[in-house]
This record gives structure tokens, sequence and C-alpha cells, in this order.
């Protein structure tokens, strides 16, 4: 088996990258939106590991929910 050097992984990896990058905007804007403090979404972000659960902390958070 062939061992992929950094540069490949890195390449291979892009795809999956430049997904991600529409998902966060439309979290940050709808975090934004709703008055959430951009720390706040990025700490979201770091901890919570899933992104459908991001989304639905903002919008627990802008209902008003404890």
């Amino acid at each position: 088996m062939k061992k992929l050097k950094n540069k490949d992984i890195f390449k291979l990896t892009l795809p999956v990258m430049f997904g991600y990058i529409p998902l966060s905007i439309a979290y940050a804007i709808l975090g934004v939106s709703c008055n959430i403090d951009t720390r706040v979404l990025v700490l979201f972000s770091l901890f919570v590991y899933a992104g459908s659960g991001q989304f639905l902390l903002v919008a627990l958070l802008s209902a008003g929910t404890n």
C-alpha cells in the first residue's frame, strides 16, 4: 500500500472542507440575526460536535429557553 504525503492527504480533504464552508456561513448568519454574541457562536462551534445541534442551540437560545 502506498504511503500518502501530507500534501496528498490535504488534497483529498478539500471537497469536505468546501462542503462545510456554506454550512458555517449559514450558521453564522443565523446566529447573528438572532442576536447571539459572536464569541458564543464560536464556542458552540468548538465544543458542540454536531452540526444540527449547533442550529438547534441557536433556535433554543433565540426562543428564550434556558
